[in-house]
């Protein structure tokens, strides 16, 4: 069981960082909207704890699905 609870948590954990990707890529921090204004930072646009979250939470998503151990037969 808890190498499906793994899985399941990297590949959310996944969809997320991708999302946030995408987000990060629309946002002011990459694209320069007006020429006047600097370029934003990530934790002003408030991406970088959901970003940190979302990795830390696919490395643990991994790691429980590597280390765990279960009879493969019943």
């Amino acid at each position: 069981m808890a190498k499906i609870i793994g899985m399941a948590i990297a590949i959310f954990s996944g969809a997320m960082i991708l999302g946030q990707i995408f987000l990060y890529q629309n946002s002011s921090a990459y694209l320069q909207y007006h020429p006047n204004d600097s370029l934003s930072s990530l934790s002003t646009l408030g991406l970088l704890t959901p970003m940190v979250m979302s990795g830390l939470f696919f490395i643990i998503g991994v790691t429980l699905y590597k280390v765990s151990t279960e009879p493969e037969n019943y």
